[in-house]
C-alpha cells in the first residue's frame, strides 16, 4: 500500500464554515440511502427536517440498530474550540461510535477531500485497529483485521495519502468540488455535498465494522472450540495424609496439557521424578506457580499492595503486584500473544542506568547531524527520533510531519515503572493519557524501542534464564497456566481474594460471555482474570482450627475428594513400588537388597530369588495390575491395607469420614522399624489430637498392645468442707514396647 503525496492544504476556514452550514441545514434533502457491505446494510428513507440525520438504520446481520449523525465542538491540542466541526456516527440514543474532525479535511484548488487518520485518533484507532483490555483476539488477528480493513477501503475508492500538516496515514474518501461547497445558497449543489459526504463516510464505517465484528466472532469461535477438560477453579479436599499436595503435580500437569488426570497418572505411574521434571519445563516458561495460604497471608501478597523499596539511601513506596496478579498478567499475554515467551524477570539494572545507556546509544545513531532513528507506532506508522536536547530529552516526530515533540525522561520513567512491555499498554491512548506526556503514540513508540534496547544491551542482567524462556505453545491453541494454592482454607479467603471473587467464574473471565473487570484499589488499573488460568487448591477437611470456606467461594470452585486409598498399601502394591523404585538396578545389587529384605520381612513375602520375581516384574512393567500379578503370592506379615482400613473404619464410626487417616503416612514404610516410627510420630499423635485426653477412645481404635494402663491411682485430692472425696481412676499411656508384627496384625484381626 503506497502513500501518494499531493500539493494539499488543510481546509480553509471559509470552506469549513460552508461545510458546517451544509450539514446543519435542515432544509436540505437526504436522498434515500441503501448501502451495504456483505450482510451489513445502512438505510435511510430519505427526507429533510431537524431529525433527518437521526433516521439511519443499521442492519447488523440479523440485528437492527438506529444510527445518527451529529455535529459537536472540536477542541484542538492548542485548546482552541471549533464549534460544530466534529461529525460523529452515534448509536442511538447518543452513544458515540466514531467521528471525524472536519477541520482536518484537505483541499486543493478544485476539490475538498474528506477523510481521517487511519488507525490513529479520528477513525477509531482502538475500535478498528487496536485491542481493548478484554479483547479476545490475538495481536496477529487484530493486525490481520486491520490489513483487511485497509484493503477494503482501497477497493471502495479510498486512497491513503500524507496529510499537509498532521502526522500519520490519512484515508482520502472522495473529492468534492469546491464550487459545490462554496454554493451554500444553491440547494442542489449543497445537497450533493451532504449526500456524498454521508454516503462515503457511512460506507467506510460499514466496511470497518463488518470486518472488525467478523474478526472478533472468529476469535470467539476459536476459543469456543478449545474446551478445557478441567474446571478453571478446583480444590482437592480430604483428610490429612491423603496426598493432596503430592497429587497437585499430576493434576497441574493434566491442566497444563489439557488431558484427563488419569492419562497423566498412567503415563507417569511410579515415575514421580519424571513428572516433576516435566513440570519444571512449565515453571521455566512461568506457566506454573505455587503458594501456600496461612493466617498472615493477605490481599497485598496475593493481588497487589504498597511495598517499600530501598534504592541507595532513598526509601520509596511502590504498588507491587501479588502472585495472582502477576500470573494473571502473564497468562493474559500468552492468551493475547500466542507463541511468544511468557515474560522476563525484572531487570537488575535500574531505569536510570538503562536510560543513560540508551541516550548514549541514540547520540551515536544520530551522528552525523541530520540523521534520524526510525521507530514505529502501535499502528505500524513510521516515526523518527530526530535529536537529543538538555542531555536526556528525546525529540521525535511522525514521518512527514512538520511538528516535533519533546519526550522528557520523566515520562519514559513513568511508563517503565508501570509496564513491562509496550504491548501491555491497552488501550494505548487511554493509558498513555493517564500517564501524561506530549504525544501518546510517539511515547509508545519510544518505550517499545527503549525496551528492545534494554533486552539487547542488558541480556544477562535482565534475565539469567533468558535462553530457557522458550515461546509458549499449546497443541490446541491455548496456552494454560496453573496457580497451586496449598492449604487454601488456612488463610482468610474472603480477605485474600477481596473483590476478585466474582472474576473467578468461567463466564466472568476476559473474553467470555459475561466478562467483568474491576478497578484495583492501589494501582487503579482495570483487572480481569484470563480464561486460560487455572486455580488448583488443597484443603484439609479435618483441620477445624482454620477458616471455613464461605458459600461464595465454594460455588465458584469444583471440589474433588481425595479419600484415603488403603488399596495402595496392599502387599502387592508395596512390592511393585519397590521394584519401580529400583528398576535400573540388578536383582543382586546391594542397594536394592538392603531395601528388599526389611520390606519382605515386614510383609511376610516368600519371594526370594530372581527366577521367582523376574516374570512377575516383567508383567508389572507391561502395565498389568500388581494385585493380579501377585495374587498367588501368600503374604504372612503385616497387611498395611487392612491395617489402615480398620483404623479408618473405627475413626469414621466415632468422628466421621473427615477424620480418617491418609495412606500417605504409611506409603514410605519399608521395614518394621519404619512402621513403628510412623505410628509413634504420626498416627498416634494425630489420634491424640482427635481424642484429646480420651485415652479410652485411642485404645478402642488401636487395642491394648498400644494403649496400656499405667496405674490405678487413688485420688490425690485433699478433703475440703463439703466437697466429696475424689474417686480413684485408671491412668493410661502409650506402650513403650517395640511393637511386633503380631501387635500390628492384632489391630485388624481381633474381633470387637
Amino acid at each position: 500500500m503506497n502513500s501518494n503525496h499531493f500539493p494539499l492544504a488543510q481546509i480553509s476556514s471559509s470552506h469549513l464554515d460552508n461545510l458546517i452550514s451544509i450539514i446543519r441545514d435542515t432544509s436540505l434533502t437526504i436522498q434515500p440511502l441503501d448501502i451495504d457491505y456483505q450482510d451489513y446494510r445502512i438505510v435511510h428513507p430519505g427526507g429533510s427536517g431537524p431529525e433527518a440525520l437521526q433516521k439511519f438504520t443499521w442492519h447488523r446481520g440479523s440485528a437492527n440498530e438506529p444510527l445518527g449523525l451529529r455535529l459537536s465542538n472540536w477542541k484542538t491540542k492548542k485548546g482552541i474550540e471549533v464549534p460544530f466541526s466534529y461529525l460523529t456516527i452515534t448509536r442511538q440514543p447518543g452513544a458515540e461510535l466514531v467521528g471525524v474532525a472536519l477541520s482536518h479535511f484537505l483541499e486543493d484548488a478544485a476539490f475538498l477531500y474528506p477523510g481521517f487518520r487511519s488507525g490513529n485518533g479520528e477513525g477509531g484507532k482502538n475500535r478498528w485497529f487496536g485491542r481493548n483490555t478484554n479483547d479476545e483476539r490475538t495481536k496477529a488477528e487484530v493486525e490481520q483485521a486491520g490489513d483487511q480493513i485497509r484493503q477494503a477501503w482501497l477497493s471502495n475508492g479510498g486512497q491513503f495519502i500524507s496529510h499537509a500538516h498532521l502526522p500519520g496515514e490519512w484515508l482520502k474518501l472522495a473529492g468534492i468540488p469546491l464550487s459545490a461547497v462554496n454554493s451554500t445558497s444553491e440547494k442542489v449543489g449543497a445537497s450533493m455535498v451532504l449526500n456524498m459526504l454521508i454516503k462515503k463516510l457511512l460506507k467506510t464505517f460499514l466496511i470497518a465494522e463488518k470486518i472488525r465484528d467478523d474478526s472478533k466472532a472468529a476469535a470467539k469461535q476459536r476459543l469456543a472450540n478449545v474446551t478445557s477438560v478441567h474446571p478453571l477453579n478446583q480444590i482437592l479436599y480430604g483428610p490429612p495424609g491423603t496426598g493432596k499436595t503430592y497429587s497437585t503435580a499430576e493434576w497441574a500437569l493434566a491442566m497444563l496439557q489439557n488431558k484427563p488426570v488419569s492419562d497423566v497418572q498412567d503415563a507417569y505411574q511410579h515415575r514421580h521424578k519424571l513428572l516433576r521434571a516435566e513440570l519444571d519445563k512449565y515453571r521455566k516458561t512461568e506457566q506454573l506457580q505455587f503458594v501456600t495460604f496461612h493466617q498472615s497471608f493477605s490481599y497485598e501478597d496475593f493481588v497487589e499492595g504498597i511495598k517499600p523499596k530501598l534504592t541507595g539511601d532513598k526509601l520509596a513506596y511502590r504498588v507491587e503486584p501479588g502472585v495472582f496478579q502477576q500470573l494473571s498478567q502473564t497468562a493474559k499475554r500468552a492468551w493475547q500473544y500466542p507463541g511468544q515467551a511468557a515474560t522476563a524477570a525484572a531487570p537488575v539494572a535500574d531505569f536510570d542506568t538503562v536510560y543513560a545507556a540508551y541516550i548514549q546509544h541514540l547520540q551515536q545513531q544520530l551522528n552525523p547531524a541530520g540523521t534520524t532513528v526510525p521507530v514505529k507506532t502501535m499502528t505500524g506508522a513510521k516515526a523518527q527520533i530526530t535529536g537529543i536536547k538538555s542531555g536526556d530529552v528525546i525529540v521525535m516526530k511522525h514521518e512527514g510531519s512538520q511538528y516535533s515533540f519533546s519526550v522528557g525522561k520523566k515520562w519514559s520513567a513513568l511508563v517503565y515503572e508501570k509496564y513491562e512491555r509496550a504491548e501491555d499498554i491497552v488501550p494505548m491512548n487511554q493509558k498513555m493519557l493517564d500517564i501524561g506526556g506530549p504525544n501518546a503514540s510517539l511515547q509508545w513508540a519510544l518505550f517499545r524501542d527503549f525496551k528492545a534496547f534494554e533486552q539487547q544491551r542488558f541480556p544477562a542482567e535482565q534475565n539469567p534464564d533468558a535462553v530457557a524462556l522458550a515461546p509458549i505453545t499449546a497443541a490446541d491453541g491455548l496456552a494454560r497456566f496453573v496457580l497451586i494454592i496449598d492449604e487454601v482454607n488456612r488463610g482468610n479467603v474472603a480477605s485474600i481474594f477481596g473483590e476478585l471473587i466474582t472474576l473467578l467464574e468461567d463466564d466472568k473471565r476476559a473474553g467470555q460471555t459475561d466478562e467483568q473487570s474491576v478497578q484495583l484499589p492501589y494501582s487503579k488499573n482495570q483487572f480481569s482474570v484470563p480464561p486460560n488460568l487455572h486455580l488448583l487448591g488443597t484443603m484439609n477437611t479435618a483441620d477445624r482450627s482454620v477458616e471455613a470456606l464461605d458459600t461464595a467461594l465454594r460455588r465458584r470452585f469444583a471440589f474433588v475428594e481425595m479419600p484415603p486409598l488403603p488399596e495402595l498399601l496392599s502387599p502387592a502394591q508395596m512390592v511393585a513400588r519397590l521394584w519401580w523404585r529400583f528398576e535400573e538396578l540388578a536383582w543382586a545389587d546391594k542397594t536394592y537388597r538392603a531395601a528388599e529384605l526389611p520390606l519382605y520381612e515386614l510383609l511376610g513375602c516368600p519371594l526370594t530369588t530372581q527366577s521367582e520375581q523376574g516374570p512377575l516384574w516383567d508383567a508389572v512393567q507391561k502395565g498389568q495390575d500388581p494385585t493380579l500379578v501377585l495374587k498367588a503370592v501368600k503374604f504372612t506379615g503385616v497387611d498395611l491395607q487392612r491395617l489402615l482400613g480398620v483404623i479408618n473404619q473405627r475413626l469414621e464410626y466415632l468422628l466421621g469420614r473427615d477424620y480418617r487417616l491418609g495412606h500417605a503416612w504409611l506409603m514410605g514404610v519399608g521395614s518394621l522399624e519404619q512402621l513403628r516410627q510412623a505410628f509413634r510420630n504420626k498416627v498416634i499423635p494425630q489420634l491424640q489430637e482427635y481424642f484429646y485426653g480420651n485415652w479410652g477412645r485411642i485404645g478402642q481404635i488401636l487395642g491394648p498392645d498400644f494403649v496400656v494402663k499405667t496405674a490405678a491411682a487413688d485420688s490425690p485430692l485433699l478433703e475440703f468442707e463439703d466437697e466429696p472425696d475424689g474417686e480413684g481412676r485408671s491412668l493410661y499411656g502409650i506402650s513403650t514396647a517395640d511393637w511386633s508384627i503380631q501387635h500390628f496384625q492384632n489391630i485388624y484381626t481381633k474381633k470387637p
